[in-house]
């Protein structure tokens, strides 16, 4: 809803409008109780001032992993533009904050992971596990999305999703 999307030198680029979100999701459905996405992200900046704030909102890169068409079953591990991550698990349109409001960075361009083993859901930074949690009731089938909310920008190098083979 809003906001611009583009692709300059190989790199997505995302700018949202005030109070709404703006992002891309992939038109491919992939399937499995076991996989994992990493998303490179090139870098996330404050949101543009709004009128009569005293400061900038934060920014926010997020990668999403979609498990309907309607964002009611969804699992986010979010970067803001001050280092600082959230991981959320929405279940039947119930959302609940996963980490414990301390987990941050410093890297400059780091990999956003999301693994599933089952019922369990790991949430990455550059191939380094911070955060291990139980989300039950989720589906196999999913869409990966990559999105910001508000007037922040976020660029994004690149995308993989690893899905294990069905046997």
């Amino acid at each position: 809803n809003g906001g611009t999307l583009k692709v300059v030198d190989g790199q997505l680029q995302m700018r949202s409008v005030s109070g709404a979100r703006s992002g891309v999701r992939s038109k491919q459905t992939f399937s499995g109780d076991h996989f994992v996405i990493n998303a490179v992200l090139a870098r996330v900046g404050a949101g543009l001032p709004e009128p009569g704030q005293p400061s900038a909102p934060l920014g926010n890169a997020i990668v999403t992993v979609l498990f309907d068409s309607s964002g009611r079953n969804r699992v986010e591990w979010m970067l803001t533009s001050e280092g600082m991550f959230e991981a959320w698990a929405v279940v039947d349109g119930r959302a609940e904050r996963l980490d414990n409001r301390n987990l941050a960075t410093k890297a400059t361009t780091p990999t956003l992971s999301i693994a599933r083993r089952g019922d369990e859901y790991l949430f990455a930074l550059n191939g380094q596990v911070g955060l291990q949690k139980t989300v039950k009731s989720l589906p196999k089938s999913f869409r990966v999305m990559l999105y910001g909310y508000g007037s922040s920008e976020n660029n994004w190098d690149s995308i993989q999703v690893l899905v294990t083979k069905k046997e």
